[in-house]
């Protein structure tokens, strides 16, 4: 996708202009967590056949996530029983094809018999290649050697008959052992379908495409970190997608359960295929930082940099303070938590602030709903509430009425170090938009005057938000959110209070 700034026609903003008017009928700290994740593989037998159970459902195509699912079982194969020791072997062995193509860094394994739909050996090679250029030229680092399981040291991509509704998956052979004490840079192989035959949405040639992307992305992680968070393993991996094959525009069927339709989930909440649709993040991030290294935005590289554990424990990140070390530096010069605020406000005008919102996909991105609204004379206050756990938003909108001219908002929530933030969206008639960051105090207290006249102010948008990246007890208490980690600040209380002037 061609990468340009946020700013939109004015022509553009007149119709979202329409569209409000339709709908009215210090930064957070990363806990430095001392964990070093001897936890993820010093587990137990009962968790270890847990995870058993959610890799043979993933890659019989019923639930969750193949990629990860094994993953995870390959971080608990010591604590497997004997039984369930060679049923993971069987599981995570590799597909036996009798006949090979390759170039460059890449092997394509497969059985002619088995290639009977609308694409060959060679597509899936000349796919795989373009992948593995693309990011090699962006500065990745390539997957690592397997030594020689597949013939050589090439990373292998086997061509298979998957069960239906299961795109690819890339993985760890079951006798691959850590580098070094708490590093998780290991090498990786892939599997992808031979036909995909009966997928709702998009040609086999492209399902293949956008596939090889996201897994060739899985297999490039590893060489960073396979045991880091889920959500952004995927997250990125969906993001990618679109910057290798931008005509095809496979992820956009997550943006339906995304940060912009779940706004209340915590973004960094692993499950379901909400994590997939956290790629929206990193288009956010991207659009605004534009910065590129061969044909790739360089921030998401430099996210897995930062995340990096070849170089052992004590210097090893986990994504979400990755993210952070990366953003507070130059370029960028900002922080997480002002990122995620912008980002949750520019959500409500979703379709018509990235780039692609409205063209080039297959579907226009949804928009965020707004949780309230209130029309408000001159003299008239109203107050709204809401209770968010970390890294989740909320949005209320106030429409003048009258003679009003201006509008005061008071933000009150928890003390700014537990995540409270705000941001103000005034929607013009002229179809200009103004958005301010509103500048929170230690006690988690802010305030703004806007313009507020009718005939000139559509709306204003008041998103307040729970930007919180605080965890505790990292890769101890198994979660489902950063580093495996508790998050500090849940369920926190903040209000806003306009008084139209």
């Amino acid at each position: 996708m061609p990468h340009s700034a946020l700013s939109r026609a004015a022509a553009t903003m007149v119709t979202l202009v329409a569209l409000v008017g339709a709908t009215l009928a210090a930064p957070t700290a990363v806990a430095a967590d001392g964990a070093d994740r001897k936890a993820l593989t010093d587990s137990s037998s009962k968790k270890a056949a847990q995870a058993l159970d959610r890799a043979q459902a993933a890659l019989a195509g019923k639930d969750g996530d193949a990629t990860l699912a094994l993953r995870d079982l390959w971080l608990q194969r010591d604590n497997l029983s004997a039984a369930d020791r060679a049923a993971y072997a069987r599981l995570a062995d590799r597909p036996v094809k009798p006949s090979f193509v390759e170039s460059g860094n890449v092997r394509v394994h497969y059985n002619a018999a088995e290639l009977t739909g609308s694409f060959n050996q060679n597509d899936v090679l000349a796919s795989a290649s373009l992948v593995a250029q693309t990011y090699a030229a962006a500065g990745y680092r390539l997957p690592k050697p397997d030594f020689g399981k597949g013939g050589t040291d090439q990373t292998d991509i086997y061509v298979d008959q998957l069960q239906s509704g299961l795109y690819g998956y890339c993985t760890v052979d079951n006798d691959v052992q850590q580098p070094g004490p708490g590093r998780f840079d290991v090498p990786a192989f892939c599997v992808v379908d031979n036909d995909y035959a009966g997928f709702p949405t998009n040609t086999p040639l492209e399902n293949l495409q956008v596939t090889m992307a996201h897994e060739y992305f899985h297999a490039t992680q590893f060489a960073y970190d396979a045991a880091d968070d889920g959500w952004a393993m995927e997250a990125t991996a969906a993001w990618v997608e679109d910057e290798v094959y931008d005509n095809v525009d496979d992820n956009v069927q997550y943006l339906f359960d995304s940060p912009i339709t779940d706004r209340k989930r915590s973004m960094d909440k692993f499950g379901g295929l909400f994590h997939y649709g956290v790629w929206i993040w990193f288009r956010y991030l991207t659009e605004k930082f534009p910065g590129e290294t061969g044909s790739l935005p360089t921030i998401v590289r430099q996210f897995w940099e930062a995340a990096d554990s070849s170089k052992g424990a004590k210097k090893d990140k986990y994504f979400t303070q990755g993210m952070a070390q990366v953003l507070r530096k130059k370029p960028y010069k900002t922080s997480v938590d002002k990122e995620f605020a912008l980002f949750s406000a520019a959500n409500q005008r979703a379709p018509f602030f990235y780039q692609e919102g409205t063209t080039n996909t297959a579907a226009a991105y949804p928009a965020a709903k707004i949780n309230g609204t209130k029309k408000l004379k001159k003299g008239q206050a109203k107050a709204f509430n809401a209770k968010l756990n970390h890294l989740s938003a909320a949005a209320y909108r106030f429409v003048p009425k009258g003679k009003a001219k201006k509008i005061k908002f008071a933000i009150s929530g928890a003390p700014k170090v537990q995540g409270t933030r705000a941001v103000v969206t005034t929607y013009l008639v002229s179809g200009k938009i103004k958005t301010k960051y509103v500048a929170i105090n230690a006690k988690g207290k802010g305030a703004f005057q806007g313009a507020f006249k009718a005939g000139k102010v559509a709306a204003v948008d008041v998103t307040l938000v729970n930007a919180s990246t605080r965890f505790a007890k990292c890769y101890v208490n198994n979660t489902v959110y950063s580093c495996s980690g508790k998050p500090v600040d849940q369920n926190k209380r903040i209000s806003v209070v306009g008084k139209a002037v």
